[in-house]
């Protein structure tokens, strides 16, 4: 990913890090993401549900790409826990 043209213009802006690996449960995965303010799923191989999301405290918008959301709480997560937008 970081090899695409656009992510240059985020250099001296933000800082990315791509995970590859999928975490099974829960509490890793709430340890792993909870620091971070935004992300972008790229695939849907990490469920999203709402108990993972009320988890992540720091988080202000949450991106995905492609057709399916099926894997994100979306409901649960647009208005019931916090105010961040889900962009898909």
């Amino acid at each position: 990913m970081r090899w695409l043209p656009y992510w240059s213009r985020l250099a001296g802006r933000a800082s990315l890090d791509v995970f590859r690996d999928t975490l099974a449960s829960e509490e890793g995965l709430a340890r792993r993401l909870g620091p971070y303010e935004i992300l972008v799923l790229i695939r849907e191989r990490t469920r999203f549900p709402a108990s993972l999301l009320e988890r992540l405290p720091a988080l202000e918008l949450l991106a995905l790409t492609g057709r399916n959301s099926g894997h994100v709480d979306a409901r649960e997560e647009a208005g019931r826990y916090r105010h961040e937008p889900l962009l898909s």
